[in-house]
């Protein structure tokens, strides 16, 4: 070995013990090979309870966890995979981690980061958020109550019948920000569930919650449910994935159409569904197309919002490990969203 090839065998190796973040190398089987002194010093363990153990022999319970699966996975595919766990301190009970598993030689390596901080910031941003949104609309409720007294007791008194509307439709419209940030909230907080769905049930429902919407009597409504296998996941993110793509489609239907109407699909693939929500509305111009599922992005001011319905959408369907296409003209947008099975609870 000659100078050269040594100072870069001593460089890699202080990399690997100077590094802020844990490193751990597993071998194709998942017996450790090597950790670094961050990860030693976080676990608290000594570096020769580890190197040469199986990651079953650290914790027993391993199997049973999903980053087993995950890490099961990365060995067969070879595709890295990012996870944020939950793993025992011996001090600090326990912290939270993000963990990069990433394809080494015929095993893994995993980059470990300590999140617990910035989880728990997260966390109290969510709560005040969430906290603010609900307190914020019990005034509201209060003001449209006093609105509707207002307007049955002062028949006469035109002009200010008049700018009561106008407090009126301001505090509808605030009512309906401060709805779509409680539900974006409770969607980015909570943990999923997977239980079987009843997509016949599941799309009645959404279609019932929206009923008394502008608009929605003058829509003609296709359900073709399609799927016969048993399916599983979490209903709450479905149903809000549904109802904001309906959403959409009925505020942006075309008014001047004698039959405005939206198509709700679901259809069995191999191993998940397809669920497409097909209409004949106004349409999304091609230079939005990139941007609609972007936080805050409205492509249109025809309809009051803050731009997070497709956002959410979004955030759905990654949650559940899908994918979710656009194709969109003047003829009407197609939503087509695939969804793996999820496991029974």
């Amino acid at each position: 070995m000659d100078n050269s090839q040594k100072s870069n065998i001593e460089l890699r190796a202080a990399f690997f013990n100077n590094a802020q973040e844990g490193f751990i190398v597993f071998d194709k089987d998942l017996n450790f090979i090597d950790v670094n002194e961050v990860t030693v010093n976080t676990l608290r363990l000594e570096k020769k309870q580890m190197v040469g153990k199986n990651l079953k022999e650290i914790s027993p319970d391993i199997e049973e966890s999903e980053r087993y699966q995950i890490y099961q996975k990365v060995i067969k595919t070879g595709k890295s995979e990012v996870i944020d766990q939950v793993m025992p301190h011996p001090s600090l009970g326990s912290i939270t981690a993000r963990v990069s598993v990433f394809k080494l030689g015929d095993g893994i390596g995993l980059s470990v980061v300590n999140i617990t901080d910035l989880k728990d910031v997260i966390e109290e941003l969510n709560a005040f958020s969430y906290k603010t949104s609900r307190d914020m609309r019990s005034p509201l409720a209060t003001i449209m109550g006093l609105v509707n007294v207002a307007e049955q007791e002062s028949k006469d008194l035109n002009t200010g019948l008049d700018y009561l509307e106008m407090i009126k439709q301001q505090a509808d419209r605030m009512d309906g920000v401060l709805k779509e940030l409680i539900e974006f909230i409770q969607i980015s907080s909570g943990e999923k569930g997977y239980y079987l769905i009843d997509f016949r049930q599941l799309v009645d429902q959404v279609l019932e919650s929206l009923s008394g919407m502008d608009g929605y009597n003058d829509v003609n409504f296709d359900k073709q449910i399609l799927a016969q296998h048993k399916f599983y996941s979490d209903k709450v993110l479905l149903k809000s994935m549904l109802q904001n793509l309906i959403d959409n489609a009925i505020k942006y239907r075309k008014k001047n159409l004698d039959t405005p109407w939206i198509k709700v699909s679901v259809t069995g693939e191999q191993q998940g569904v397809k669920i497409c929500v097909a209409d004949n509305g106004i349409g999304i111009e091609p230079k939005y197309q990139t941007d609609v599922f972007n936080m805050f992005f409205r492509a249109t001011n025809l309809s009051a919002g803050i731009g997070l319905g497709l956002y959410s959408v979004q955030h759905c369907v990654k949650k559940l490990g899908g994918e979710i296409t656009l194709e969109s003209s003047e003829e009407g947008t197609i939503f087509t969203i695939y969804l793996p099975n999820g496991q029974e609870i």
